[in-house]
């Protein structure tokens, strides 16, 4: 307003994805990712809005490695988009919900990039 803007602003969510068949195998291909990005930034605006804050900053202190190892499997569940195509059409709708207006993914390595497009082409945006 200030800047005399009367456009509505765009949101995008950016998210981890990982999808599988099997939902906890999809969620674990996470784990190791969602773990590094958790230990760089311990303390931010999610980490408190979640109410993990605190809990992170102590794993965090050990590093990655220990943030996936102890981490719970909840933060997964919450924290990332991960699951069976049907859940993770669910998340999507469930952020578009909340206002994004549009969801990025982000696999969990480069070298799954080209199988996931291609599994949520085929499985995912046909659900949305």
């Amino acid at each position: 307003q200030k800047a005399g803007r009367t456009e509505r602003q765009r949101v995008a969510t950016f998210a981890l994805f990982a999808m599988d068949k099997d939902g906890k195998k999809a969620r674990q291909a996470l784990r190791g990712a969602a773990a590094f990005y958790l230990a760089a930034m311990p303390k931010s605006a999610l980490t408190d809005v979640y109410g993990i804050g605190a809990e992170l900053a102590e794993l965090a202190a050990g590093g990655a490695d220990r943030v996936a190892r102890e981490m719970p499997d909840e933060w997964l569940d919450d924290l990332v988009l991960a699951g069976e195509p049907d859940e993770c059409a669910e998340k999507v709708k469930s952020y578009l919900d909340a206002g994004a207006d549009s969801v990025v993914l982000f696999p969990p390595s480069s070298d799954a990039a080209g199988e996931l497009a291609d599994l949520a082409a085929r499985e995912l945006i046909p659900r949305l």
